[in-house]
């Protein structure tokens, strides 16, 4: 038998990280050039084939107006140059050379066309003339996949271009010493638009010079070897990106009223499930065999209410001549007084009547924590464990409550609410100041390039009638719902040919009708409410659909 050797793959396959330093030179990293000098780097720049753009903002929501949020500086990198402009500081012909660059010039990089890309759409109305979104592509071509793989342009700087180091530490230095940080003294990235233009000046033009030797040096020579990729990056990627960019800008209107009525009665639906959940006849006592044990070994923890006065002797009470002694009335003064309090037994008082006012979750069955659950559902009601955690311990998601009968049913209920509850009031905080909601977009957002949503992402939402409701078409337009049917099962088709997917998923094939009978039998063992109409047509009924 012929003996086979397993290699292991190195982290990158189609891409070759080598070591690439930012260029330098006169003409490399010039921070707010000026006069002549700004004007001789913009004509360079508009003659170079390709010019990395980066954008450096206050705020990251382009969808707001320019007032709430803009752009505060330029980072550009090309072929023989590299240069960071503050927009405040251009007079009117830099601009008109910075104008032309961005409405003219068909080779643009961004690491991210889909942010960079949105402020250049508000503030000029343009989806100007992409050549590659570096982002999209590094995961593109870096999908291999290998433990802790990632594609942010901080990654590529290390891993792929090999820099000793990123971009961020004196940003971050000067961020930390000038109070923006958090508890933990990390930097508030959000507030890197305060650094001064030397600062923050260097990390964005070498953001932008990450960005173009990122293409021309790693990505580029493997276009070479496959210019599918490109051909579709450019002619459907980036296209599908201004799709989404203009999604966000242009938001989802809402209705708001009807979303703050609906999160009252998501509140008392909650309640009502917490309510049948512990009066019910199995857990009730349970519940309070629970609640007593832990109130017991609180208040066997009770310290002592007054502190202990130190002892003094009682001293004689008349002097020789027969007086009463001063030493014994302040001694009888003293035992007068009341005790003093312990400091430490007011701190167990006010705990134990937040205690009593069911204000401390500690002391009252938590039906949002999984240890209590357990005890409850395992250990004493003894349902059988079919599903453990990644862990090994007894699971109390949703599938796990699924065989537990109406207890797991009232627990089920109860957790979609709280889920929903969730989501609606994030649409209710967002939509506080205008009645639109504009999500957001990772583009690509997983390994296989599918789409991600976030802030929020309305690809994973409640599909409710009290949630659905509060989104609304705007005045002579209409929601339209599409789904691609079966769409893994005929890209598998496609691929494989296999003949008996063929027959049932290829361009022959044919599906047959689902009679009314059929659909009748299918709604009443799923449990769907439908009434059947006048002229036959069925009408699903049930609210949650």
């Amino acid at each position: 038998m012929d003996s086979v050797t397993l290699t292991t793959h190195p982290r990158f396959v189609l891409l070759e990280p080598r070591s690439v330093p930012p260029r330098v030179g006169e003409s490399y990293q010039q921070i707010c050039p000026t006069g002549p000098q700004l004007e001789t780097l913009l004509r360079s720049a508009f003659q170079s084939p390709l010019i990395a753009v980066d954008f450096e903002t206050k705020g990251n929501d382009y969808s707001l107006p320019a007032d709430a949020a803009h752009v505060i500086g330029v980072g550009l990198a090309w072929d023989r140059g590299s240069c960071y402009l503050n927009p405040s500081d251009l007079t009117a012909g830099e601009w008109r050379l910075l104008d032309r660059i961005f409405l003219e010039h068909q080779g643009l990089l961004a690491h991210n066309v889909y942010f960079d890309g949105g402020w250049l759409r508000r503030d000029y109305g343009i989806h100007p003339g992409w050549y590659a979104c570096t982002y999209g592509m590094y995961m593109q071509l870096a999908s291999e996949g290998f433990e802790g793989q990632k594609w942010s342009l901080k990654d590529a700087m290390t891993d792929l271009l090999m820099w000793s180091s990123t971009n961020e530490t004196d940003l971050d230095n000067w961020l930390v010493s000038n109070g923006y940080k958090n508890q933990s003294h990390r930097p508030l990235k959000g507030e890197m638009w305060r650094a001064p233009a030397d600062i923050l000046g260097k990390y964005c033009v070498l953001d932008a010079e990450a960005t173009y030797l990122l293409f021309t040096e790693i990505m580029e020579p493997v276009l070479d070897k496959f210019p599918s990729v490109l051909q579709y990056h450019r002619d459907d990627f980036l296209p599908h990106v201004l799709t989404h960019i203009d999604q966000k800008m242009h938001g989802i209107l809402t209705d708001r009223d009807h979303w703050l009525r609906y999160t009252s009665e998501l509140v008392g639906a909650i309640a009502a499930s917490e309510h049948a959940f512990r009066n019910h006849e199995r857990v009730a006592p349970l519940i309070a065999e629970w609640e007593a044990k832990k109130m017991a070994i609180f208040l066997e923890k009770e310290p002592p209410q007054f502190k202990k006065g130190k002892e003094r002797k009682e001293p004689p009470r008349l002097t020789k001549s027969g007086e009463v002694s001063k030493n014994w009335l302040k001694w009888y003064e003293l035992s007068q007084r009341p005790p003093e309090i312990n400091n430490n037994w007011l701190k167990w008082r006010e705990k134990k009547s937040q205690i009593d006012r069911g204000e401390l979750s500690d002391y009252k069955f938590n039906l949002q924590s999984g240890d209590h659950l357990r005890w409850l559902l395992y250990d004493q009601l003894k349902f059988p464990t079919k599903l453990e955690t990644g862990s090994g311990l007894p699971a109390v998601s949703e599938d796990a409550l699924q065989s537990m009968g109406d207890i797991g049913q009232i627990l089920i209920g109860r957790a979609l609410k709280v889920k929903e509850l969730s989501y609606v009031e994030d649409y209710v905080e967002r939509t506080e100041t205008r009645p639109t909601l504009h999500p957001s977009f990772r583009m690509p957002g997983t390994v296989t390039g599918r789409l991600a949503g976030k802030e929020p992402n309305l690809q994973q939402l409640p599909k409710t009638k009290g949630t659905l409701t509060g989104l609304i078409s705007r005045p002579g337009h209409s929601f339209v719902d599409c789904d691609v049917n079966a769409l893994e099962m005929v890209v598998t088709t496609e691929l494989s040919q296999d003949r008996n997917l063929l027959s049932l998923y290829g361009p022959d094939a044919t599906w047959p009708t689902l009679s009314t009978q059929d659909l009748i039998t299918m709604l009443e063992l799923q449990g769907i409410r439908y009434r059947v109409l006048a002229n036959g047509d069925i009408e699903v009924c049930d609210e949650d659909l």
